[in-house]
């Protein structure tokens, strides 16, 4: 550690840190340091003069005053320098990360001014340590997913032009089709990404969670119809929580998408609401193809590899419910999903403290 390392020079700023009039101030500390530098000679002298065992010279007496200023002055540079510790593992840091991409462990428990660069440091880092890894899924994701069609796109059109059997022509252009919704939705996913990562939002709306979970069912009334599937409800009404209702309905749309998308046509997905010790529990519950234990850590991670077909063949881009997690984080709230294996269905829970 950073501190440990600190305290072996030994550090002088650690040690002032724990007297209580000097915690709060960097500055402080260095004009502690400097005053009892320039009054050294001056407590030399008045304690030889008032012990007045031994008798000096006016030349020793000058002496030993020089003496006494040029130790103090050593002494207290030392010291000053000792005080530049913080300056320099915030230096330390930034160099380590730019040149290795590795992240500090900056000591953030100090109160001053220079204890605050040091946190303000650290967090700075990991958020832009955060923005680098997301640069590299999307990347990666763009590169892949983006890319592929494309050519897919090139390939089709070069033989609708030289095709001349129509079937083969309205078969190319209904794979075309296939591949652009399929791309329209990755670009959806990644855009949504980007303004929920990106944009702070207010939370401090008082909403009513069964009027937005009503909200987003209708908007997925169309995606539900065709797969003839149902909604069930079992909400108690008034239940509120503090909260962005845009974000909200998004996080919920999601969930009930992913129900819609892995439940079997002409299936149900439940939906209930209820509260329990000052947090309201919602969840969604399908009838569809379910989850593997060992795949359960897997689904909420960003641009998670654990990506499967929905039972028509529905693309999952593995963006949806890392989107819906980050937004019931910000809500200060939680999520968790249980099945009891393939086929058997899946249970979202979302728990949100109650506004």
């Amino acid at each position: 550690m950073l501190l440990q390392d600190g305290i072996l020079m030994p550090n002088m700023y650690v040690k002032l840190s724990k007297i209580k009039f000097l915690k709060a101030s960097y500055s402080l500390k260095f004009l502690f340091i400097a005053f009892l530098g320039i009054h050294i000679p001056l407590i030399i002298i008045v304690l030889i003069s008032l012990i007045g065992i031994f008798t000096f010279s006016n030349q020793s007496l000058i002496l030993i005053t020089l003496v006494a200023t040029l130790v103090s002055s050593s002494l207290t540079l030392y010291f000053l320098k000792k005080l530049l510790w913080p300056l320099l593992e915030a230096k330390k840091a930034l160099e380590t990360y730019v040149t290795e991409k590795k992240l500090p462990e900056l000591p953030v428990h100090f109160e001053d001014e220079a204890g605050i660069l040091l946190r303000e440091l650290q967090s700075t880092l990991e958020h832009l340590d955060y923005l680098i890894d997301e640069k590299k899924d999307i990347t990666t994701l763009l590169s892949h997913d983006i890319r592929t069609p494309f050519n897919q796109f090139l390939a089709l059109s070069s033989l609708i032009i030289l095709e001349t059997d129509k079937n083969l022509i309205n078969e190319h252009a209904r794979t075309i089709k296939e591949i652009s919704v399929k791309n329209l939705s990755v670009l959806n996913d990644i855009l949504k990404l980007l303004k929920t990562g990106k944009q702070d939002y207010d939370i401090n709306s008082l909403v009513n969670l069964q009027e937005l979970i009503h909200a987003a069912c209708n908007n997925l009334a169309t995606t539900a119809n065709d797969k003839s599937i149902g909604f069930e409800f079992e909400l108690t009404s008034d239940i509120r929580v503090i909260a962005n209702q845009t974000l909200l309905i998004e996080a919920i749309a999601n969930l009930l998408n992913n129900a819609i998308k892995f439940s079997y046509p002409g299936g149900k997905i439940n939906i209930s609401l209820t509260k329990n010790n000052g947090v309201a529990v919602m969840q969604v519950k399908d009838h569809g193809i379910g989850i593997d234990e060992t795949d359960k850590s897997k689904i909420f991670n960003r641009f998670t590899s654990f990506g499967r077909a929905g039972t028509q063949g529905e693309y999952s881009t593995g963006v949806g419910l890392y989107l819906t997690k980050n937004i019931i984080l910000k809500h200060k709230g939680h999520i968790s999903v249980a099945s009891e294996g393939k086929n058997k269905g899946s249970v979202f829970t979302v728990i949100l403290p109650l506004g």
